[in-house]
Formats: structure tokens, C-alpha cells, sequence
């Protein structure tokens, strides 16, 4: 919120320096009323526009002052250049930066920040982004991941699920579970619009260097509409004290937080102390709305949910009766250099690994850990649609083996009839860096389930297919 302030009192100083008043006028009003915008990146438009051109354009025509002529300029929301040297996600200094962009092979996995480098996405050698292959990823997972994770979290009834990725909430995902709970969070969607955009090398898909990169922000003001239209779904739900494994910079590791821990280095505008997350929990009291909340206003719960599930439901022009997922209800992590993605393939004819593409017809999709270095044990979970992949390879989806759609009680023992089985999964770890880190990463447990959306209305039933012991997927 401050960094508006000062963003709306520029754009003031910008409004004044025009000549004609009413020109002025309408500037200085629009500069009033500015804030950030967001970049909704599971809009039904994404899997086939990718990234807007707003972020991709070399140059934008600017009706500047003082006389409200257009003139080209350079984008500023394509690319940051820097002007100091700020470091690198392994450590202080520039060791990892050359004085000669040429020398770049891809995929090193570094990132440069020297002055005169400017932030990239996807980069090719020569460290120049590559825009085809921006678009590529970032269609693809829109259609994958995006789309289909946030049909899943919106389905998430409780906070701690819902907002983040690591694997906390006791019993989940295992047999003796009474509940299903393995939906994507709201931090597991957030990883994967990183890894879309910022591919191998790329400053977004770093923890320490995305905030550079001018999709960011639009990016985090889309998390935080999310957030907002999670909130008005489930309006009794919020934050309980649980643990924080990674901590912060002022919260050691594995402290419990709670809606009353210091949110530093935020200070309120009274100047009398940190804010926390009670202070932030609503967002209409804090000077802003989403069109959607509008809406929202004067409709019964269901209706609110069937607008949201509406939006972002998966192959909007098709109706799936059932919907399949994997899910990924332990993820350890131990001792990985930094961030991650499990790759999901269904029934692969031939050994799948880093070096297969996701365009590949078997792939169903990944689920995205930014995790920075860490030499401890870190435990996650994500979920992975199988659905678009089991029609495209002709598998059925609308059939329960004796357990009847609407139903979900009645699980059965036996894997017979079941249209996937774990058997015919396999699954790649790929670090940032595009090298394998299956010596990092292990998958032990994993729960195929389904959902089934009784009557449209946003009301969800599930079940999962009984486990094979000792089996995960192919190798």
C-alpha cells in the first residue's frame, strides 16, 4: 500500500507537467485512482495468448507532457536493467556475473545482475529472453497447471490447505483418512506461474530475484484477488497458529506463527507498530475491491461459488461428469539447492526424464516448489490433474469401478476396472537448473482420487482409488 502512495504521488508530479487543463484534469483523476493492476494468469484466454504483450512488447506508445503527444518508449514491464550489482541467489558479490553476456549457456542456471544486465525470461545464450519459448510455457501451463489448480484450491475449505504447500495437516492423503484433501494451495499455483515464466535461468523463477522482474507485482496482485475470492467463499475461515519451516528473515526456522505475529519490516501508517495478519484480513477495509466482490454482495454462498467455479473451470466447453487427480501427499525434499517441479506422465511408453518435453501427449502436468537452498528435510504436497491427459489418450473418466457417481463411501478394495492406476504413472523431478534431482527428491505417498460436482452448483463430492502397497509409479 505505501509503495502506491509513492507511485500515485510520481504519477501526479507526471499529471502536472501537462499544459492543457483539462488534459491535466484528467490525469491528475486518473492518478488518484491508481493502483496496481493484476495479471489474471488462469483466464480462459491464457492457454492460447500466454503472456500478455504488455509484458513482451520491445517498445509502448506514450501520450507524454507536456503537450499529450504519443511518442515511443522503451516497455519498462518487459525488463528491469539493473544499476547496481545486488547479488545472487548463492550468495553476496558477482562471482556468477560476467562482463560478457555472450558467454551465457543455457542451462547454467545462474542468474546475472551486474549493471547493464536487465532481467530475462526463459534465456537463450547470449542471455537474451526468449519470447517463443515464454509463450510455449506459459500456454501450456495456463492449460496444465494454472487453470485446473485453481479449480482445485477454490474446492479447499480450510485455511492451511488452502494457503500453502507444505505437508502439515495430519492424516492427509492417507488411507485411513476420512476427508480428501488434496487440493492445490494457493502457494503450489503461485510456484508454477514462476517456473512458466521464468523457465531455466530466468530472474522470476528465482525467490531472491523475481520481485525484479516487472511481471511480479502483477503477478502477487493477482494472488492477493485470489486470495480475496477464496476469502469471500469461505469468510469464517483464517489463519491458525501452525509452523513456519522456512521462517524469514526476522522469524527463526520452524517458529509457530499466528494472525498475531509481526508481519516486518510492514509499519502501519500510525508509525505504532508492524502490521499482522489480522490487520490485512479485509481487503475492503483497506481501500480496495475486484470486480467479482462486487458481485458477490447480495448472492447466497452457492451462487458465489458457482460464479467462481464458472470462471475458472478447466475446458470450459466441455462438461467432465468426474474429474481425476494424483495426489502428491509427500514430497520430501533433503538437502535441495533451490527450486523444483515434479512432472506428471501418464503410461509413457518409453522412460521419461528431464529431457522430455511437456509437449509430450502423455504428460498431465506438474506441480512447482520454489524452495530455495537448503541443506535440511522439507516435506510438500501438490496435486496434479489427470483428466485433459486420459481423454486425449482415450482412457475413460466418467466410470467408478462399484462405486457409483455420488457415492464416494462405497470404496472398493479392488484396483480392477479403475481407468488409472498408479502403475501406469511416472514422474520427473526437474531443478531449476533443468538437471534431475531425484537425488534431492523422493515421492512417498501419492493418492489418485476424483471429484464430482453434484447438481453445478459449486458443492463437490470425492473419493479416492484404493492403494496398491508400496507403489508409487513407473521408474
Amino acid at each position: 500500500m505505501h509503495i502506491e502512495d509513492i507511485l500515485r504521488n510520481i504519477a501526479s508530479q507526471i499529471a502536472n507537467n501537462y499544459t492543457d487543463p483539462g488534459v491535466k484534469a484528467s490525469y491528475l483523476q486518473a492518478a488518484e485512482r491508481l493502483r496496481y493492476p493484476y495479471w489474471d494468469w488462469a483466464a480462459s484466454d491464457v492457454p492460447t495468448k500466454g503472456l500478455p504483450s504488455i509484458f513482451t512488447n520491445l517498445t509502448l506508445s506514450v501520450n507524454t507532457p507536456p503537450f499529450n503527444l504519443p511518442t515511443n518508449v522503451a516497455n519498462p514491464l518487459r525488463a528491469y536493467s539493473f544499476v547496481d550489482t545486488v547479488g545472487t541467489p548463492f550468495g553476496a558479490g558477482d562471482i556468477y556475473n560476467p562482463q560478457n553476456g555472450a558467454t551465457y549457456q543455457v542451462p547454467v542456471g545462474y542468474i546475472y545482475s551486474a549493471p547493464g544486465y536487465s532481467t530475462v525470461r526463459q534465456p537463450v545464450n547470449g542471455y537474451a529472453t526468449n519470447d517463443d519459448a515464454v509463450q510455449s510455457s506459459v500456454k501450456l501451463a495456463a492449460a496444465a497447471s494454472f487453470i485446473p489448480a485453481l479449480f482445485q484450491m477454490f474446492q479447499t475449505t480450510e485455511f492451511e490447505p488452502f494457503s500453502n504447500h507444505y505437508a502439515t495437516v495430519p492424516n492427509r492423503g492417507s488411507q485411513n483418512a476420512t476427508h480428501f484433501l488434496q487440493y492445490a494451495s494457493l502457494e503450489g499455483v503461485h510456484d508454477s506461474v514462476h517456473r512458466a515464466v521464468g523457465g531455466l535461468g530466468g530472474h522470476f523463477r528465482f525467490n531472491t530475484m523475481a520481485g525484479f522482474d516487472p511481471v511480479f507485482f502483477l503477478h502477487h496482485c493477482n494472488v492477493d484477488r485470489v486470495f480475496a475470492l477464496w476469502q469471500a467463499l469461505y469468510p469464517d475461515q483464517w489463519i491458525e497458529p501452525s509452523l513456519s519451516p522456512q521462517g524469514t528473515f526476522t522469524i527463526p526456522m520452524n517458529t509457530t506463527v499466528d494472525v498475531n505475529t509481526e508481519l516486518t519490516p510492514f509499519y502501519r501508517r500510525a508509525g505504532d507498530r508492524y502490521y499482522n495478519s489480522n490487520d490485512m484480513r479485509d481487503v475492503l477495509a483497506l481501500g480496495y475491491t475486484y470486480p467479482e466482490l462486487a458481485k458477490f454482495q447480495n448472492l447466497t454462498m452457492d451462487k458465489r461459488r458457482k460464479v467462481v467455479f464458472d470462471m475458472y473451470r478447466p475446458n470450459r466447453n466441455t462438461t467432465y461428469e468426474v474429474r481425476w487427480y494424483i495426489g502428491l501427499d509427500k514430497v520430501v525434499a533433503t538437502g535441495v539447492p533451490g527450486a523444483f517441479s515434479v512432472h506428471v506422465f501418464l503410461n509413457p511408453q518409453t522412460p521419461v526424464g528431464v529431457d522430455t518435453p511437456l509437449t509430450d501427449p502423455t504428460y498431465c502436468g506438474s506441480a512447482d516448489f520454489s524452495s530455495g537452498m537448503s541443506s535440511s528435510i522439507k516435506t510438500y504436497e501438490g496435486v496434479v490433474e489427470l483428466t485433459d491427459c486420459m481423454v486425449r489418450l482415450k482412457r475413460t473418466i466418467n466410470s467408478i469401478p462399484g462405486n457409483p457417481v455420488g457415492d464416494p463411501e462405497t470404496a472398493l478394495s479392488s484396483l480392477a476396472g479403475w481407468p488409472v492406476l498408479y502403475s501406469d504413472l511416472a514422474y520427473v523431478t526437474e531443478g531449476y537448473n533443468g538437471q534431475d534431482f531425484s537425488q534431492y527428491v523422493k515421492l512417498d505417498n501419492v493418492t489418485i482420487f476424483y471429484t464430482y460436482e453434484k447438481g453445478n452448483n459449486g458443492k463437490f463430492i470425492r473419493g479416492a482409488e484404493p492403494k496398491t502397497p508400496n507403489i508409487v509409479g513407473k521408474k
